[in-house]
């Protein structure tokens, strides 16, 4: 029982870092597969986009599986199909053999996404002690490794198909240790879901059932804040020190290193502060560290001072979407695979949609003023989610 306890966070923890080095093991070598395929600018785009198109219709579908099906089974398949459908890329021909691999890159994605964040919340509430954030900090070391490896790569100028054959051999080897614990988990808990299903057979069902997969407002906040950040640093940051603010242009790209490396540490240490510091204590000072460190570098507009905006928006973003899961799941107990998947979707399209629309602000505002509109009604959507949260702890201690 005590290495089932233990096996079961960490086979966790390394599927979160396989799916985090899948899509960043490409990331770097897509100049390359463009030139390969002599494709526009525009049809590399269009090739891109099938990622989104797989991805959110599999989350939704995935949390509805989840329903009827074991969660740790659909994590240790999507785990070993995940990374062994990379290597396709390679073989891509043309525009629609390349986005119907990464249309299937983004249907395992969505799955696996689902799966993982569904199994961690359960796995959590099983050990009374919140892991999610260390599971998140292994995404965000996956990322790193794939992309660094993928560097690597360019730099040695291996073979495209090579780099990503050795890249999958690599993930599987990984996710099938991992997806071995998760199948052997099932059945050690076999006996307990046949309990638990018994249990809520003789519950009484006069409480009226609300929504499938309703997400509430406050959590759905936290998420579009955490991911919109995310994206905005991702895609603008470098662009914003280095053209804006006459930084030097290695120091302008080390700025979204600093901010990976920001989200890594405060993911994995969200989990011990989350001991001492209070949920929403952390969101209002998230709140005023994402939007003090921004307006004061935008306006002496010092590179430096930039940085270390930057470092503090990755500290503080990290930890919100693994808050938004805990928070939702403690809300819905019974449909976690539902809002996680609808959460998964919310913040995906953040992701995706933010960016572009902070480009098209930046156009008539400038980008730095744009870069500081976001930060401040991000600041001030987290201190309107403290508050109805103090609110709702108040109303529940007066009702008790």
């Amino acid at each position: 029982m005590l290495l089932h306890r233990f096996s079961v966070p960490v086979a966790l923890w390394f599927v979160f870092f396989v799916n985090g080095a899948v899509l960043s093991s490409w990331a770097p070598r897509i100049p390359e597969v463009k030139d390969d395929l002599a494709l526009s600018d525009s049809a590399l785009g269009t090739a891109l986009l099938g990622i989104a198109l797989g991805a959110v219709p599999a989350m939704l579908i995935t949390g509805r599986v989840l329903r009827n099906a074991r969660d740790v089974t659909v994590c240790a398949v999507a785990a070993l199909a995940f990374p062994a459908a990379l290597p396709l890329i390679g073989f891509a021909t043309g525009l629609a053999t390349l986005m119907a691999v990464l249309l299937l890159l983004g249907v395992l994605s969505g799955v696996l996404d689902v799966a993982m964040n569904t199994a961690a919340m359960r796995v959590q509430a099983a050990e009374h002690k919140r892991i999610i954030g260390t599971l998140h900090g292994a995404y965000s070391i996956g990322v790193m490794a794939g992309a660094g490896a993928a560097a690597w790569a360019v730099h040695l100028k291996a073979d495209l198909t090579a780099h990503f054959l050795a890249s999958a051999a690599c993930l599987l080897v990984l996710g099938a240790m991992a997806s071995a614990v998760l199948v052997a988990s099932t059945s050690h808990s076999r006996e307990d879901a046949r309990q638990s299903r018994t249990t809520a057979a003789m519950a009484p069902t006069d409480k009226p059932r609300s929504r499938v997969g309703w997400v509430p407002v406050t959590v759905a906040v936290l998420a579009l804040s955490g991911f919109l950040l995310e994206g905005m640093v991702t895609d603008w940051s470098s662009l914003l020190l280095r053209r804006d603010m006459g930084a030097d242009p290695a120091f302008a790209a080390s700025a979204l290193t600093v901010f990976s490396a920001a989200m890594f540490l405060s993911r994995t240490a969200s989990d011990m502060l989350s001991r001492y510091i209070p949920d929403g204590i952390f969101v209002v000072v998230a709140a005023g560290a994402v939007a003090v460190p921004t307006a004061a570098a935008i306006m002496v507009e010092s590179p430096g001072v930039a940085l270390v905006a930057v470092i503090l928006i990755g500290l503080c973003a990290g930890p919100m979407f693994p808050l938004a899961l805990t928070r939702a799941a403690h809300a819905r107990p019974h449909e976690v695979a539902g809002v996680s998947a609808r959460l998964s979707v919310i913040g995906y399209a953040a992701y995706l949609a933010g960016p572009p629309v902070i480009g098209v602000a930046a156009e008539y505002t400038g980008l730095p003023a744009t870069f500081l509109g976001v930060t401040v009604v991000t600041a001030v959507c987290l201190l309107g989610t403290a508050f109805v949260w103090r609110r709702h702890s108040r109303h529940h201690r007066s009702v008790l």
